[in-house]
């Protein structure tokens, strides 16, 4: 079989976050046919680690969903390099900026069906509060926990953490500072 042949494309939706693209291709197995796919700048995640190894969460109203929804603090990179953008969504959703940054060696694809986003996890330490609170542009935060590798383990197990973007975060970080095995 051969790889995927675009034949010809175009952008059928576009807005500040993403552009929804229509391409012409020949499948691998040699079948015509349309496929439909997102566009989308890197987001980074940031995986912010308190007093006493605690990570920080944020509860957000999702419109998609219809309902509040428990992440890392996380957003597109709107073309900024990927640590500064990571700087910025921590202040801007969780109010915190951090004196050491780690960035995982791994990327992650979520939706790599149909939406070429990229994710960049970030490890987040020394954690202080700014000084004016920055508000999140696009996002509402309704509210701001710390949860201990424990606490975190049970919500992800009961259900309590739904987004796969944060979860595939915290599991990947975990890993890497031997919290998950």
């Amino acid at each position: 079989m051969s790889k995927w042949q675009r034949l010809s494309g175009k952008i059928v939706y576009q807005n500040n976050y993403m552009s929804v693209h229509e391409d012409e291709v020949i499948a691998p197995d040699g079948r015509a046919t349309v496929y439909g796919w997102i566009e989308t700048p890197p987001a980074v995640f940031i995986v912010a680690l308190g007093d006493q190894d605690r990570v920080c969460l944020v509860e957000q109203e999702r419109y998609t969903t219809g309902a509040p929804s428990w992440e890392i603090p996380a957003g597109n990179t709107d073309g900024e390099d990927d640590t500064d953008a990571a700087k910025r969504e921590l202040a801007e959703e969780a109010g915190l900026h951090a004196d050491k940054w780690e960035r995982l060696p791994v990327q992650t694809y979520p939706f790599n069906g149909f939406a070429a986003e990229r994710n960049i996890i970030f490890i987040a330490t020394g954690l202080h509060q700014v000084r004016e609170p920055v508000g999140a542009t696009d996002d509402t935060i309704t509210a701001k926990r710390w949860v201990s590798w424990p606490e975190l383990k049970k919500m992800l197990s009961k259900g309590e953490i739904t987004d796969a973007q944060t979860i595939s975060a915290v599991m990947l970080a975990g890993l890497h500072l031997g919290h998950i095995k």
